[in-house]
């Protein structure tokens, strides 16, 4: 039973717009949220937009640098100045919220003051439900804000 010249243009049709479907899915996501998120970040302030006010690492006297490193296979890396953090991570609401599904440090020994105050903000969003740490997060350039209420947020700048 031969297709009909009709019947094999539809098929033709049909298979090129499933063709350029999926080539168009693929390139959303070569450009998503997490691509932009992907890399290493240092912490530089902490930032309250209500009062317009800044908490920067050179207003310690105990400090040191915080990296924290976003793999494109969602796990995290990182260091304070004198420990190691680590986690998976995953992002939820169209990239704008930030999910810590495993995070931690291998110690908090001698930890800066700067690095306490990330743990500190950090802890701010814990869900003891889950144990996840939740985080509304937005990105403008090589900016990553990191909001632990709704007008604060650690400031971070891509490296």
């Amino acid at each position: 039973m031969a297709l009909s010249l009709t019947e094999i243009m539809k098929k033709a049709i049909l298979y090129l717009l499933t063709l350029a479907l999926f080539t168009s899915c693929s390139a959303e996501k070569g450009n998503s949220q997490n691509d932009n998120l992907v890399g290493p970040w240092k912490l530089m302030a902490f930032v309250d937009e209500t009062n317009n006010t800044s908490i920067m690492e050179k207003d310690f006297e105990n400090t040191g640098p915080f990296f924290i490193d976003f793999k494109e296979n969602f796990n995290i890396r990182g260091n304070t100045f004198r420990n190691n953090v680590f986690g998976k991570y995953a992002l939820k609401d169209s990239g704008k919220t930030l999910i810590l599904l495993e995070f931690g440090t291998d110690t908090e020994i001698n930890e800066t003051d700067w690095g306490f105050l990330f743990f500190e903000k950090l802890h701010l969003n814990y869900d003891p439900a889950t144990k996840h740490y939740v985080n509304a997060f937005e990105l403008l350039g090589n900016e990553l804000k990191l909001y632990y209420t709704e007008n604060e947020y650690m400031k971070f700048d891509k490296m």
